[in-house]
């Protein structure tokens, strides 16, 4: 059974990544099939910033008009896109 987590050890957790430099309020999601449409979906709803990207732009419409972000250049590669 997996414990709850505190809320003095979530402050500590966001603390660290805030000292890191690391924003989790931002994601990128690349391949929106069953599985990333919905990892992409559920941080849209709670109000976080994604940007997403699949090899087809179709797949990409929907989440984009619910608020995700598209990428700069629509023909990038995978590899080009996690080089940015």
């Amino acid at each position: 059974m997996v414990k709850p987590e505190t809320p003095a050890k979530k402050q500590l957790r966001d603390v660290r990544h805030v000292e890191e430099g690391v924003d989790m309020s931002k994601s990128w999601i690349l391949g929106l099939g069953a599985m990333g449409s919905r990892m992409a979906a559920n941080p849209l709803k709670a109000g976080h910033t994604v940007t997403v990207w699949n090899r087809s732009p179709e797949a990409e419409e929907a989440l984009v008009a619910s608020g995700a972000g598209e990428p700069p250049l629509r023909r990038r590669t995978h590899e080009s896109f996690l080089a940015q």
